[in-house]
């Protein structure tokens, strides 16, 4: 039978420790060419509205170790819009909730059968458990205080990826709006009774910091050269939030994959979209020599090197998202909802093809 999973089924089955572990797991059979993805293809296409465009996107990967491999496909209507000096891309939502389409295939490498479609509803989690590999293996190992940019759905998540690899004493949280970052916190604390407070500024919450998590939705920089410090952990989960300086300054780098950016196939109306090379903003892959980067895989393998001094600063590039990560964690709810008895099952022969005679 095929396991259906809902997004509240989703959410409940996986915590953030158990995804850090697995997903350290899968990224050393990554390192030793025992796991293998595709990067991330986006077909895109103008939509109704001003400055929308759809967006139909497909990663996949598999993990021999894991018995599985994954296909996610995600459709969305995106919106581009300046936020002052900084520019934005934002989900358009499908209904009055803010539900987006996105949904993940999990398969069997032993009979190649449709083990389990679940509802995309941990992307965040996903995320941030890079962070959080990132954390324990290029922060210094005394690390307590933490500097967040961001108070949305990547920003909670970023919190849990702490909280999940170090003994976090403070938290400040920077965002661009007062409500949201001091409504944020109050959120955390009552969630995780964690020492997390706003600050007015970005460089307020930086002063004093051994790691800074960047977790925004920005086509902008966040982070700049300026603010880096002796000893500072930096990461981010896209490839704008980071003035390239950051990264060339850095002593120990490590990027999520060598593929930087996904593969766009446009209509022919579709101009430069920010996210492509020479769309106008300085370009991290080009100025860093990025496809030279070790990546955390590797650095997990002990193929790359680590932190070697206090007082270096270390750099975690969450380029872009890959299959992969699907996989694991596909692996990982598969297993935990047919323990719990959760989902609803189907017949798989609904999603088989009878040969032709």
């Amino acid at each position: 039978m095929t396991l259906i999973l809902n997004d509240a089924e989703v959410r409940q089955l996986v915590a953030m420790g158990e995804l850090v572990e697995t997903m350290e797991e899968a990224y050393a059979e990554l390192a030793a060419g025992r796991g293998i993805y595709r990067v991330r293809t986006d077909m895109i296409a103008p939509a109704s509205g001003d400055d929308n465009i759809f967006a139909l996107k497909s990663m996949d990967g598999v993990i021999p170790k894991f018995g599985v491999g994954s296909i996610r496909i995600n459709s969305d209507t995106l919106h581009y819009k300046r936020d002052g000096n900084r520019l934005r891309r934002d989900r358009v939502p499908t209904d009055d909730a803010g539900r987006y389409t996105g949904f993940v295939l999990l398969f069997s490498i032993e009979t190649g059968e449709l083990l389990m479609i679940y509802a995309d509803g941990i992307q965040s989690k996903r995320v941030a458990s890079i962070s959080a590999l990132g954390i324990r293996h290029l922060a210094r190992p005394d690390s307590r205080r933490v500097a967040l940019i961001g108070s949305g759905v990547q920003a909670r998540a970023q919190v849990e990826a702490a909280l999940a690899v170090m003994q976090v004493d403070e938290i400040r949280c920077y965002s661009t709006t007062a409500e949201r970052r001091e409504a944020f916190c109050e959120a955390m604390r009552a969630q995780h009774d964690v020492n997390i407070r706003p600050a007015t500024q970005a460089e307020d919450a930086i002063e004093g910091a051994d790691v800074v998590l960047c977790g925004t939705n920005s086509r902008s920089h966040v982070f700049f050269r300026d603010w880096l410090r002796p000893g500072m952990h930096v990461s981010c989960i896209n490839m704008f939030e980071l003035e390239p300086s950051v990264v060339t300054a850095a002593d120990v780098v490590s990027t999520h994959i060598r593929d930087c950016d996904p593969v766009f196939i446009k209509t022919d109306d579709i101009g430069v979209l920010p996210e492509e090379p020479g769309a106008g903003y300085q370009d991290l892959a080009a100025e860093t020599n990025f496809a030279a980067l070790p990546t955390i895989a590797e650095v997990i393998a002990g193929q790359a090197p680590r932190r070697t001094s206090d007082k270096q600063v270390s750099c975690m590039v969450n380029s872009v998202g890959c299959g992969y990560q699907f996989s694991v964690v596909g692996y990982l709810l598969n297993r935990k909802a047919r323990e719990a008895g959760l989902g609803t099952e189907v017949p798989t022969t609904l999603f088989a093809a009878t040969p032709e005679t």
